[in-house]
């Protein structure tokens, strides 16, 4: 039989290693500060068998020390459902944490941005139910001097945004406004999110912001405005363009924003809407700008049924709308438009419409489309027709084109004053110059 005072002596010994190995809210504070402390930090934390509130105060020393991959590789470890039980712990600190600010603070501290990028960490391992109490002071932060807090901390809030998804989407809405100096990218951050109920909300505010405040807009809430699009938006713009009480600039910066949307398909022109487009392009009281910038928008469109009606233009006595109107008819369709376009501009008279053609011909290259209609058109009878043909082929032409252009150096037809050669012959010629020189050909 063993002596009683060993086993006392043997009892009082394990006793003194149990105290020691036994983890309290003070050796968790010194921790922080020794070599070894984030690897016990987190043997704590990931400990089930630990109390919750010891292994809560254990993850918030690993985020004041900033051992984030610990930190990170901790919850990793854990069983799912004991991670949720931790985070349900932790969340409210951290978000104490993120509210704070000492008084009279006009910057976030450290402490903060640390606090909420481990919230941010935390969103993966949050239950269902406890996933609310992460989110909203991310949401809060986010939407709290977005301008200061963009781009603070690790995770900047574009990222929180898009992990979080619909919510946070929703709360940027109400920031949209003509006050806001970050207006685009809040929009472009709505955008990203793909959510058609957060879209529709944005548009709605930004559209209503607008129209309350239209003596204060810039063009960069317009272009705001057209990044997110919607029907709001749609009919705001084309109240803007269509109000003849408003300044001519405001009117032709709302026309430009409507086309961004269009071409970003984020805005749709029905019957109504270029109804009104159609009415205000064709008043002759129109500033002229407006009416050119509308008439941009209306072949933007590419509507079949609008095409009758810009090439009426061609007929107009100013030469400034019949160049519009040729323009706008090379956008629409170019390979179905040039042949009638220029048939027409003919028709009407070739010595005043040369001109009116000449800035088109020495933009050529915007259409590379036209080249395989050119190729068909120098053997038009129309020689106005022929002769811009002529000047197509020897912009935009490729090797073989040169055969084409040779054909008609003999060409002796004269042109009419507006185009740079006196003959289709000369034109050829330089043409087949312009080719030779091109590299590679």
């Amino acid at each position: 039989m063993k002596d009683p005072v060993f086993k006392r002596l043997l009892l009082v010994l394990l006793l003194t290693v149990a105290a020691g190995c036994e983890v309290t809210a003070e050796k968790i504070e010194l921790w922080k500060g020794t070599q070894n402390g984030p690897q016990k930090l987190s043997a704590a934390l990931v400990d089930p068998g630990l109390a919750v509130d010891l292994r809560a105060k254990a993850a918030l020393a690993l985020v004041e020390i900033n051992a984030w991959d610990i930190f990170r590789e901790s919850f990793q470890k854990m069983e799912k459902a004991d991670a949720e039980k931790v985070v349900d712990a932790v969340a409210p600190i951290l978000a104490k944490m993120v509210e704070s600010a000492p008084a009279g603070a006009d910057k976030i501290s450290k402490l903060q941005m640390d606090a909420k990028d481990a919230l941010f960490m935390l969103l993966d391992y949050a239950s269902a139910g406890g996933r609310a109490a992460v989110e909203k002071p991310l949401i809060d932060w986010c939407t709290t001097d977005y301008n200061t807090r963009a781009m603070a901390g690790q995770f900047k809030i574009n990222i929180m945004v898009k992990k979080i998804g619909a919510r946070a989407g929703e709360a940027l809405v109400p920031l949209l406004t003509l006050d806001q100096l970050a207006i685009q990218y809040i929009a472009d951050l709505i955008v990203e999110l793909k959510d058609d109920g957060v879209a529709q909300k944005a548009s709605a505010q930004i559209a209503k912001v607008l129209k309350a405040s239209v003596g204060k807009i810039q063009e960069i809430h317009l272009v705001a405005a057209a990044t997110i699009g919607g029907n709001p938006v749609a009919d705001a713009l084309i109240g803007f363009a269509t109000d003849p009480k408003l300044d001519a600039a405001l009117q032709r910066f709302a026309l430009r924003a409507l086309s961004q949307a269009v071409d970003k398909k984020r805005v749709q022109l029905d019957d109504a809407r270029m109804a009104r487009l159609l009415a205000l392009a064709e008043n002759p009281d129109t500033d002229k700008f407006q009416r050119e910038e509308t008439f941009y928008l209306v072949a933007q469109a590419g509507r079949p049924a609008d095409v009758p009606r810009i090439m009426r233009l061609l007929a107009d006595k100013d030469s400034f709308f019949r160049a519009v109107a040729l323009r706008c008819l090379l956008r629409t369709d170019p390979e179905t438009h040039l042949e009638p376009a220029l048939a027409e501009i003919a028709r009407l008279g070739l010595t005043t419409s040369a001109e009116d053609v000449n800035e088109v011909i020495s933009r050529v290259d915007s259409f590379p489309k036209l080249l395989p209609k050119a190729r068909g058109l120098v053997e038009s009878k129309n020689p106005f027709v022929r002769a811009v043909a002529v000047y197509v082929l020897g912009d935009i032409g490729q090797a073989s084109d040169k055969a084409i252009l040779e054909k008609l150096a003999a060409d002796k037809t004269r042109l009419p004053k507006g185009f740079e050669d006196a003959t289709i012959g000369a034109a050829a010629k330089k043409g087949i110059e312009k080719i030779s020189m091109k590299r590679g050909v």
